[in-house]
């Protein structure tokens, strides 16, 4: 088998609800190892294509070629070489990590087997500190490596991610990027949507889906970052000198010190729980 051999082709993929035309005609390839980043305004359509793709909707036209078959109609042979995970994809908050993992080596029919597996799995998402931990203790980030790890149990080939960024900070973002070039070197190809188009620059290739089509060159104007310049006054309208705060021996913020000045917009950046909240409380 060659490496960088089609996984996956789109062939005028076409789809309408009631009288909208969502799709109007995607076609693309994607190759073994690659991840590609489709991006477009809310209601364009990147979802509907993730479910077309998932086999959780019919297109009205058009044919998948997944791993050299006719996806739709030997969907149920490839069911397990798919993972898809939905923008809302819910995870029980009561259950721990560990357990949260086994729950779905059940439903795969594999929990016998998997306990190595899920040790493997749970290293590389990076959440081995937080295996014992109940879901709903867990940052927004971490919550997303594991609905990750969740889909990896059943060894797919092809990872369907709609939207898996939207809502963490930008340091988690970055762990989530680091992970799926891991996995793309594992022999995994992955789609993923995102709201934010300059997060397409991560992928090998991106798409803008606009008004039904796919356009895969990006111009460079649709990654121009407007400057906003801000005219700043002379008082100093904030003045934080060595904020420190304590939820019994958790320190939330230690020895913080900033000024801020009239007409100016200050930012605060860090993963979820670094006190960026606590702070602004």
């Amino acid at each position: 088998k060659m490496e960088n051999s089609i996984v996956l082709e789109l062939k005028n993929i076409k789809k309408k609800f009631k009288d909208k035309e969502i799709l109007k005609g995607i076609n693309f390839v994607l190759k073994e190892k690659e991840i590609i980043a489709i991006t477009g305004p809310d209601g364009s359509g990147k979802s509907v294509l993730l479910k077309i793709i998932a086999g959780l909707l019919k297109p009205d036209e058009g044919e998948i070629i997944f791993l050299g078959s006719n996806l739709f109609k030997e969907r149920e042979k490839f069911k397990d070489k798919i993972g898809y995970s939905s923008e809302t994809f819910s995870l029980y908050p009561d259950l721990t990590v560990e357990e949260t993992m086994y729950f779905f080596a059940e439903i795969y029919g594999e929990r016998k087997q998997m306990e190595e597996k899920i040790d493997e799995l749970i290293e590389l998402t990076e959440l081995k500190e937080k295996r014992k931990n109940k879901v709903k203790e867990l940052s927004g980030g971490m919550q997303k490596k594991l609905s990750l790890a969740t889909l990896l149990i059943s060894r797919p080939k092809l990872l369907l991610l709609d939207e898996p960024t939207r809502g963490i900070d930008p340091v988690s973002r970055s762990k989530l990027w680091n992970l799926f070039y891991r996995l793309k070197e594992e022999g995994i190809s992955i789609i993923i949507t995102t709201p934010y188009i300059l997060e397409t620059k991560r992928a090998e290739r991106s798409f803008l889906l606009k008004e039904g089509y796919l356009h895969e060159e990006l111009e460079e104007k649709e990654f121009e970052k407007k400057i906003l310049y801000i005219l700043k006054g002379e008082e100093k309208i904030v003045r934080v000198n060595n904020l420190t705060k304590k939820f019994g021996n958790f320190i939330a913020v230690k020895n913080l010190s900033f000024e801020i000045e009239k007409g100016e917009i200050f930012g605060l950046l860090g993963p979820n729980g670094a006190g960026k909240t606590t702070t602004l409380k």
